[in-house]
């Protein structure tokens, strides 16, 4: 990836909950401001990177180092970006990280940025980048740079090399928006809108988006139309959504793209048009939308009667090279099915792990499939099945809590235990109840039972009766089965556990709960309200 200002397509891509990318802002200081940290209040402001790269484009690079040594900072920053990315001689990371330190140290705040970024991008490779990445953000931060302003907000905004804190992560944002960087505006309207770091505000929200979007900034135009298109307290208008949508495809935006397709396909504040709808879906693919070119892929891979392996294969490997989760576990599937390919199971085996170490649920629970197959051998302690397993259900897969309850039900890789195979098979369904919204007949086919005779169910039963309505009883009889040993690994401590729920009425326990009793009990709640299922 080339470093690029904050005028250009980084900035653009920093979009709701995609993860961090860092934007630069490379520039020069005029002659009479070449000199910083002289005692002035004023901040230096700094052209972008285009103009930079104009100035020196058509200099030796010869004449640009002799320029370096001579003290001027904008050769100084040029030779680093240069250097680090390769651009217009071979890429070398000390000759570039050197030139960008020796302008920095003069007070050029964007090479402290630059560095940032650099150490960011070795963090796969080193991590004990992290604090050097941390260490020029913050420095060039303090320095004026309202981009590393704006890009150390977004480390504390995501936990990346600090603890994640939303509160600061604003703070940050503030100063750089008090320079009016687009980037920062468009977080402030973030936070606003999520209430990250401070109350949700919608109206707060609107007026952050509005003040990018009246400066034609895509991204202000693309949260505007999320907001009317999404948010129920804006309220939803799904006109004025496709408004905005129109607006920001219009100025590049592959994501309103995205929009759009939906739009017409569905008919959200226009007529619906499938053909308008592919079109844009094949825009916005284009344009570099991961989402797009995934589901562009599933569109020719997946549409019975008008399958398109090829094509399917094209956007889903775009898709992958940018970590899109379901691609990676799609190609994974056509090298593991050699499906318009040459069956190759170590290639399946490079995207589904990709994915899983990505914390993918699904890809997590395949990559665990194929290792009890035979496919590959897992690669560490954590990369072993049940591991595996542990993390797919922990992300939400109901098919990662299936076969953790089949496990426990059964002994493989584990000592068998009916109540945490009950309490999987249940969470299981729930996943399932808040993913199709529908009433799931093995839950229901277990609640009916006058008298179930087999222990799994008889244990599934006393979970149901437990979610129903918190049920004393069902927590006692399952304290009773820890004490006794029966159909589970006699536990007089997780006994206690369960009998002191059973004493508070299914609300509270003596100790904490463990994670997976936390997860099945929030889901159980939630599916109660929003779907009423598990009425007796």
């Amino acid at each position: 990836m080339n470093l690029i200002c904050a005028e250009t397509k980084a900035v653009r891509g920093w979009l709701a909950g995609m993860g961090l990318a860092i934007a630069l802002w490379c520039a020069c200081v005029p002659a009479a401001l070449a000199a910083l940290g002289t005692g002035t209040n004023s901040t230096p402001r700094w052209p972008p990177l285009a103009e930079v790269l104009k100035k020196w484009a058509d200099t030796p690079l010869d004449a640009v180092q002799r320029a370096a040594e001579g003290g001027d900072l904008t050769a100084q920053h040029y030779l680093g970006y240069c250097y680090t990315e390769g651009l217009r001689t071979g890429m070398n990371l000390e000759t570039g990280i050197a030139w960008y330190e020796r302008a920095f140290k003069a007070g050029y705040a964007p090479s402290g940025n630059n560095l940032g970024l650099v150490y960011q991008r070795s963090l796969a490779t080193n991590s004990n980048n992290a604090s050097k990445m941390v260490h020029y953000y913050r420095a060039a931060a303090g320095s004026g740079s309202a981009v590393a302003q704006a890009n150390l907000g977004i480390l504390y905004r995501d936990g990346l090399g600090v603890p994640r804190d939303p509160a600061e992560a604003m703070n940050w944002f503030r100063q750089a928006a008090d320079q009016d960087n687009l980037t920062a505006i468009i977080e402030i309207g973030r936070l606003y809108r999520f209430g990250r770091g401070v109350p949700k505000n919608v109206p707060e929200a609107l007026r952050w988006f509005q003040r990018a979007a009246d400066r034609e900034d895509r991204l202000g135009l693309l949260n505007l139309g999320w907001m009317h298109g999404y948010e129920a307290e804006t309220p939803i208008n799904q006109q004025t959504a496709l408004q905005y949508y129109e607006r920001a495809a219009g100025l590049g935006e592959p994501e309103a793209m995205y929009e759009l397709y939906f739009s017409y396909r569905d008919g959200k504040g226009v007529g619906v048009d499938k053909s308008k709808a592919m079109e844009w879906l094949r825009k916005a693919a284009e344009g570099g939308c991961a989402n797009a070119q995934y589901l562009l892929g599933y569109e020719n891979g997946h549409t019975i009667g008008k399958r398109d392996v090829a094509e399917a294969i094209k956007w889903w490997t775009r898709a992958a090279e940018q970590n899109h989760l379901k691609a990676l576990d799609e190609m994974a599937d056509v090298y593991l099915n050699g499906d318009g390919v040459e069956q190759d199971e170590e290639r399946a085996l490079e995207f589904v792990r990709k994915a899983a170490d990505l914390d993918y649920g699904a890809a997590q629970f395949k990559l665990a499939w194929m290792y009890s197959q035979d496919i590959g051998e897992p690669r560490n302690e954590q990369d072993r099945p049940f591991n595996l397993l542990l993390h797919s259900a922990a992300n939400g897969d109901g098919d990662g809590c299936l076969a953790l309850s089949l496990r426990y039900r059964d002994g493989l890789g584990t000592q068998r235990d009916f109540v945490e195979a009950a309490g999987w098979r249940f969470r299981a369904v729930l996943v399932n109840l808040m993913r199709f919204g529908h009433n799931d007949p093995e839950v229901l086919q277990v609640f009916r039972k006058a008298g179930p005779t087999d222990p799994f169910s008889t244990v599934l039963l006393l979970f149901g009766n437990a979610a129903r309505g918190g049920d004393p009883g069902a927590f006692k009889q399952i304290g009773n089965l820890y004490l006794e040993g029966k159909d589970v690994p006699r536990n007089p401590a997780r006994a206690q556990f369960w009998f002191a729920l059973a004493a508070t009425g299914g609300n509270g326990a003596a100790e904490s709960p463990p994670a997976w009793f936390k997860q099945w009990n929030e889901e159980a709640q939630a599916a109660r309200e929003v779907i009423g299922v598990l009425r007796p």
